[in-house]
Order: C-alpha cells, then structure tokens, then sequence
C-alpha cells in the first residue's frame, strides 16, 4: 500500500498480467476503443478508485460519444477462454490491415498466455476458421503451438507409461510438431524412444 496526502491509502501497482495489459490499454486507447465501443472519443484517464471507495477498478476512462455526450467508461480485466474468443472476435472483423490484425492477435496471445494454460488459448483461437488463420499468422502462435504440442506429447506418455526418463524429456524438449504427434500416437515407449531417435 501506497501512504496518499490526507491518510488514504492506496494500492502499490503490481507487476505481471494486470500491470501489461493497462500498459498496453493506455497506450493503445483509441484502438481499444473501436473494438469495443465504435464511435466512442476517449479524453482521459480517470482516478481508479470508485466514488463509494470500497474498491478500486482496473481502469476508468472518460470518454465521448459521437454527440458529444461525456460517459465515464469502468473497464474490468478477466481473462477467460470465452473472453479470449469474443476478443480475437473482434480483432478479426476489425476495419484495420492484416498485418495489424496478426499483431494484435499475437499480443492478445502473449497476454492471454500469462493467464490462460496454453492448450486452453489455443482452443479459443481455433474455434473459428477466420480467427485460426490470423492467429496462424502471428510470431506467437508457433511459439504457444510448439509449446503446447510438447506438454501434450510429455502428457500423453506419462499417463500411459509413467515417469519419464531424462533422455525421453530431453528429446522432447528438441523435437518438432510432426515428430510429436507421431510419439503421441504411440503404442509403447519403446515405440515413442524410435521415433525420438532414442533408439
């Protein structure tokens, strides 16, 4: 806690998912804004803390329609596989270039992915063709693939055969998607150590 003039106190910020993703909203308002609320001017950032005091918000913003009308914006940061989704939703029928979609669809993967088990932000980005394919396009995407893929393979074999040997875990830690799915589908360690060159 922060010692405010007058005895309020006040949350020290906290670094990790929350601290990056109202960096990020901060310096990317207006781009926020017209996923979220087309039409909508912001002006400026406001106090987080709500008028009763009992909490404070994530972000407060406010902004201006498109009459001029001034509106307070409460914004709150959950991260789940449906909040994933409707998100990559709207960057995918945003009015902005490809390239600027598969940007901010990697980014939404990389904030998505300090929350989110990386099978579960796979599974949201793939449950609609469009998204799947700029999703595919970001840096990102092979990253949280690969890394899936391996958890997977590791998973899959421990539950059929047990702990695992360092060779076998080493082996894949190095080994690429298509070897992966071949060890997936495996009928024995044996079978799995050959297709990771082990035997």
């Amino acid at each position: 806690m922060v010692q405010q003039p007058g005895g309020r106190r006040e949350r020290a910020p906290t670094p990790g998912y929350d601290q990056a993703l109202k960096e990020l909203l901060l310096e990317s308002h207006d781009a926020f804004l017209a996923l979220i609320a087309p039409g909508v001017t912001w002006k400026e950032t406001l106090s987080e803390e709500l008028p009763a005091g009992v909490r404070r918000a994530d972000l407060v913003w406010l902004v201006e329609d498109v009459e001029g009308q001034r509106i307070i914006l409460h914004i709150e940061l959950q991260v789940t596989a449906e909040t994933t989704f409707v998100v990559a939703e709207k960057i995918a029928h945003a009015p902005v270039p490809r390239q600027e979609k598969s940007r901010l669809m990697g980014l939404l993967g990389v904030l998505v992915g300090m929350r989110l088990p990386k099978v579960d932000l796979v599974r949201a980005l793939e449950r609609d063709h469009m998204i799947e394919e700029i999703w595919k396009e970001s840096s990102f995407a092979e990253a949280v693939t690969e890394i899936t893929a391996r958890r997977m393979a590791r998973a899959a074999l421990e539950k059929r055969f047990g702990p695992l040997s360092d060779d076998v875990l080493a082996a894949i830690q190095a080994a690429d998607e298509a070897t992966l799915e071949e060890v997936v589908g495996s009928n024995s360690l044996e079978e799995a150590r050959t297709h990771l060159g082990l035997s």
